[in-house]
């Protein structure tokens, strides 16, 4: 809010009085400070301190979440140092991502993150064959559980069918390519499409294996470029039988939005057919590929005897694009087939549709289907929408001329996480990074700063948006944080500044540069880059909201239509003396706090937030604040109002002297509430007061 400052020094008996004064503008009257029984003159004011929120309410948008996730392979052993997200829902139907980490030797993700209080589920996705994709897991009392993988393919509290998932319930419309009689069923299935026929007992499908499958059609990298020789003409992407031989399929994994069907077809060797109509039938497999809690019911592991074969004959396969309709197998989008000529592609180059790979050590065939026509924009050409493998017995009743090896995980930097999860192969001391709220957004922190007076309640004195990088090792442990700072609004007359504790100590900072910093008689930094005579590690971004916007007006960007205001990003980079452990580095927000009008000791933080060392605790418990350290209750008024607020996505804040709950009808029932409902107030259009809301 736009504020003259009026220091006013009263003598009365016992006592010396200071107060701070409000003014709108230059001919605004003051007002006297504003208590929990003046009147404001200002209705919305007013309603907020009538409000009586309960005093264990910190106004918190977010919440903490303890995680216990787990992946396994299909044999229950651990697949170690993969990296796993947790999304607002599957990527590929516009999820964010909200965190990720590596899996410990254990296959474990432990620990705690903070999530915005409006999410109730999440999904969680390794992106890794083998297991389970995009499963929606819901949030249960603060905590997120979930086994995914395994002999039982997911366990704990796992959504089944939820949309944040991404894959259709049904197709919606397809490309008749062929006539439907051409299909026939290897026997009878079940609703959900699995086959009544599996063999008995699952395939034992192990760790090893599934790294070798992930090395050789990674999710999410092309094969054009990652293995372009897969594509090359000369090799051979079907069986070819050399001695009569019983055969058997075997399904793996999935990472096709289809619930697609497979078949297979056969031909003499040495006359394949050219063209769809030269087969006789496609012999459904599989009528609904898909695992046990994403559209299917299979398992990895499950297996089909296909039957016994006489030399000369070559197997094919067929993949029908989202053929299970809920009944049986029908037209699907489109089918692909394993011989090049079959596909409907017209571009020569990108005819191939699936791959053929040959693992020496288990005697098996692995296929790798892509569901999606390859000349369609939508095709990742990852090749492994669809993956099983074939064996026969004997075993060397299949040639394996011209068929590609099957790949081995590369780790060249020796950190214990393969190349294809690697976020810098080259380097042993690091492997991923972590955005917090995500990789293309930040997160937004607001303060009014007239505490410890309420003010006009608009929550735009300060306004910065926020994201921070942590890149860490193989263990999970913390090398480097990178945070980034935009200043986007200062509704006051205050020169106010900006910091952020953190709760590890200072002397674990090796460096932290690239504070913007005026006037060291405010705030002083060490050799460090902390702030000095702080215990745990302070930094403060800015130390004057006006010096570095490089402005020196009186409050910018709270009036719509006025000039805005940009500014290149605060980066601040920290290095650590040591890796830092999860536990250690603390999450987002961390605590920020606002430096009022250049006085250091005056700073105020979110509600139920500490003061830093450099507080000056004559603030507390006059005005309105209510502090009671005791309690551990800290900046909050009688009616326990805070004077921040914190989101964890960006937040359209009131415009100039707009009350909070002017501009968000639901902020008071939320907050009498305690959170429990309206939790998504800050999001909900519909009761937004669009015009009370600033815009550029």
């Amino acid at each position: 809010m736009k504020k003259t400052k009026l220091r006013l020094t009263w003598l009365v008996p016992c006592c010396l009085v200071i107060l701070s004064s409000c003014k709108k503008g230059t001919d605004s009257p003051l007002i006297p400070p504003i208590t929990d029984t003046v009147s404001t003159r200002n209705a919305d004011v007013d309603a907020l301190i009538a409000m009586r929120a309960s005093s264990s309410f910190n106004y918190e948008t977010h919440k903490d979440i303890t995680l216990n996730i787990r992946i396994l392979a299909p044999d229950n052993t651990p697949i170690k140092n993969i990296p796993v997200s947790i999304l607002t829902m599957a990527e590929e139907i516009g999820g964010v991502v909200l965190f990720k980490s590596l899996t410990d030797n254990q296959g474990k993700i432990s620990g705690k993150v903070k999530f915005s209080t409006a999410l109730s589920q999440v999904v969680i996705d390794a992106k890794y064959l083998g297991v389970i994709r995009n499963p929606a897991v819901q949030i249960v009392d603060g905590s997120l559980v979930c086994t995914l993988g395994g002999s039982n393919g997911y366990a704990g509290n796992v959504v089944l069918n939820s949309p944040l998932s991404g894959k259709p319930s049904k197709i919606s419309g397809g490309i008749l390519q062929r006539p439907l009689s051409v299909y026939n069923y290897i026997g009878t299935y079940d609703g959900q499409g699995k086959p009544n026929y599996l063999e008995p007992g699952n395939e034992l499908i192990s760790a090893d294996f599934l790294a070798n499958i992930n090395a050789s059609l990674p999710e999410r990298q092309p094969v054009m470029t990652y293995h372009p020789d897969y594509l090359s003409n000369n090799v051979e992407t079907n069986l070819n039988i050399t001695a009569l031989s019983d055969i058997w399929f075997t399904f793996i994994a999935e990472g096709a939005g289809y619930r697609s069907s497979i078949a297979y077809f056969t031909y003499p060797t040495n006359t394949p057919p050219q063209k769809t109509s030269d087969i006789d039938s496609l012999y459904i497999i599989l009528p609904n590929a898909s695992l046990s809690g994403s559209g299917g019911a299979l398992q990895a592991g499950n297996t089909v005897r296909l039957g016994r074969f006489s030399a000369g004959t070559s197997i094919g396969f067929a993949l029908i694009s989202d053929g299970w309709n809920g009944s049986g197998v029908g037209n699907g989008r489109w089918i692909v087939y394993s011989l090049d000529q079959l596909n409907p592609v017209s571009d020569p180059k990108l005819k191939r549709q699936s791959i053929l790979l040959y693992d020496n050590v288990q005697s098996l065939f692995l296929v790798g289907f892509e569901d999606i026509r390859r000349d369609n924009s939508a095709c990742d050409n990852d090749f492994n929408d669809c993956i099983f493998y074939l064996k026969g017995n004997p075993v060397t009743a299949i040639s394996t001329t011209n068929v590609n090896p099957i790949d081995k995980p590369v780790d060249k930097d020796g950190d214990g996480v393969n190349d294809t999860y690697d976020a810098f192969p080259n380097d042993p001391t690091r492997a991923y990074i972590n955005y917090y709220p995500s990789q293309n957004s930040t997160a937004t922190v607001v303060f009014e700063d007239n505490w410890p007076y309420l003010g006009d309640y608009d929550l735009n004195d300060l306004v910065v948006g926020y994201q921070y990088i942590v890149i860490s090792d193989a263990l999970n442990r913390a090398i480097q944080m990178k945070a980034k700072y935009v200043l986007k609004a200062s509704g006051a007359a205050y020169r106010n500044g900006f910091g952020v504790e953190f709760p590890f100590s200072s002397a674990l900072v090796k460096s932290a540069t690239g504070s913007i910093v005026t006037d060291n008689q405010i705030v002083t930094l060490g050799a460090n880059g902390c702030e000095t005579g702080q215990a745990k590690a302070v930094i403060i971004p800015f130390d004057d909201a006006y010096t570095a916007m490089n402005d020196s007006k009186t409050g910018f960007n709270t009036f719509t239509g006025s000039p805005f205001l940009s500014r290149d990003t605060i980066a601040i980079d920290l290095s650590f003396t040591r890796p830092l452990l999860a536990a250690e580095l603390g999450t987002a927000p961390f605590n920020p706090f606002i430096i009022i009008d250049r006085t250091r000791g005056r700073e105020a933080h979110l509600a139920g937030y500490t003061p830093t060392q450099k507080a000056d605790a004559k603030y507390f418990n006059t005005g309105v604040d209510k502090t009671n350290v005791a309690q551990s209750m800290y900046y909050k008024t009688g009616s326990s109002l805070p004077w921040g607020l914190a989101f964890t996505e960006e937040f359209s804040y009131p415009e100039e002297g707009k009350a909070i709950n002017a501009a968000y009808s639901l902020f008071i029932p939320w907050a009498i509430s305690s959170g429990a409902s309206n939790s998504g107030w800050y999001k909900d259009t519909a009761n937004m007061i669009s015009n009370f809301i600033y815009k550029k």
